[in-house]
């Protein structure tokens, strides 16, 4: 999630198309995260699947794959609270 966050600040500083987003994130990527990313690709083309075109596609993608199940329902539930001291204390404890 911190990734997240760092990719989306220097998209912002950058002035970073849409367009651009996946590829510049996949850039970042080396050892396993590459690989894994590689065979996501490679699983789309062979399914027919259109290519990751968009961040919120990509975030949504790696957030299946990297944040367990059970985190993703907190973070659900918490941002359905508007209670900010106990987002910041949850972002805290999970920060990836």
């Amino acid at each position: 999630m911190d990734w997240e966050k760092k990719c989306e600040f220097n998209f912002n500083l950058h002035n970073i198309t849409n367009i651009n987003r996946v590829k510049l994130a996949v850039s970042e990527f080396n050892d396993y995260a590459l690989r894994w990313w590689e065979q996501v690709v490679t699983a789309r083309e062979i399914g027919g699947a259109l290519e990751v075109s968009t961040w919120e596609e990509m975030k949504r993608i790696m957030r299946q794959r990297f944040i367990p199940s059970y985190y993703q329902r907190e973070l659900h539930s918490v941002g359905s609270l508007k209670d900010p001291k106990l987002l910041r204390n949850t972002s805290r404890r999970w920060r990836l």
